[in-house]
């Protein structure tokens, strides 16, 4: 029952941040929005584990490309990558808090518009108008969201945490 009611709850946030990207959006700049989803997904592998926020990723990472991507299948391997990895190095040596969820954030960003960047590139001419009007708002308007849904999933977690009768978790 315990697992059944974090899979609901986290679903649920999934489910909202989904809709906030693709339904609503309500801030954009130039037209880009911040990846909510990417932020749920390091959010997820820092409070649960790598596994975890790997299935998420992969998951909703496959609903953001049906929506729309350059390359079918983009989003849902970087989600999946960035999950497991974030989880994994949670549980090694890096210490979880506001700072490396910017980081955790910031560079699956980077790294994925940089392999849109290229892929695009080998298609049409180079325009590196891209990183001044897609790269860099998308960057901009990420980070805080980042902070944001950090902060909620691990409140979250820790009322979860303590309807379970569980403690020190943090």
């Amino acid at each position: 029952m315990k697992m059944f009611r974090r899979i609901t709850v986290w679903s649920l946030c999934f489910i909202f941040l989904w809709s906030l990207q693709f339904i609503f959006n309500p801030v954009t700049v130039f037209g880009v929005g911040p990846e909510y989803v990417l932020c749920g997904v390091a959010a997820l592998a820092m409070v649960e584990n790598g596994k975890f926020a790997a299935i998420y990723g992969l998951v909703f990472g496959l609903m953001c490309d049906f929506c729309g991507s350059f390359f079918f299948g983009e989003k849902a391997i970087l989600f999946m990558f960035a999950g497991w990895v974030i989880g994994n190095l949670c549980l090694k040596d890096v210490r979880i808090n506001f700072v490396s969820a910017l980081l955790f954030t910031a560079v699956p960003l980077t790294m994925g518009e940089m392999f849109s960047f290229i892929c695009y590139a080998f298609r049409e001419k180079i325009d590196f108008s891209f990183l001044l009007y897609i790269y860099l708002p998308k960057l901009a308007l990420t980070v805080p969201v980042a902070l944001l849904v950090w902060f909620g999933f691990r409140g979250l977690d820790k009322l979860m945490l303590k309807k379970e009768g569980v403690s020190g978790s943090w």
